[in-house]
């Protein structure tokens, strides 16, 4: 999980587009790119049609999945409410820069004790 990248929702929508960004920032990020189960689900419903839902089933299960419980949505919650300035594609995106690391930490402990995994930094 260290080095991992969680993506917003709406990079990946812009991938789905044809953003030239958002297509390259996945490319290249892919092997650390994981998603929440939040982000699956809003994925799942912007789609329209089988073609679209069995590309995104295809797509989403080339990544890990993390399951949200109530420790990460209240810390997300929070963090969203403390830092709520993003950066990155036409002003989406990846959650600033300067608090990813502290936050992905608390929420990679959280994740931990949930699934009672060590967590190491």
């Amino acid at each position: 999980m260290v080095g991992s990248i969680l993506p917003d929702t709406d990079v990946l929508v812009d991938y789905f587009k044809g953003h030239a960004k958002a297509i390259a920032f996945v490319n290249a990020n892919a092997a650390r790119i994981i998603l929440s189960s939040i982000v699956v689900a809003e994925l799942f419903a912007g789609i329209r049609g089988r073609a679209e839902n069995d590309i995104l089933k295809k797509f989403i299960a080339i990544f890990p999945i993390i399951p949200v419980c109530s420790d990460i949505a209240v810390a997300g919650g929070l963090y969203k409410r403390d830092y709520g300035k993003f950066v990155g594609f036409q002003g989406k995106a990846i959650i600033n820069i300067q608090n990813l690391k502290r936050i992905a930490e608390q929420l990679f402990v959280i994740w931990c004790l949930r699934f009672q995994i060590s967590a190491s930094f």
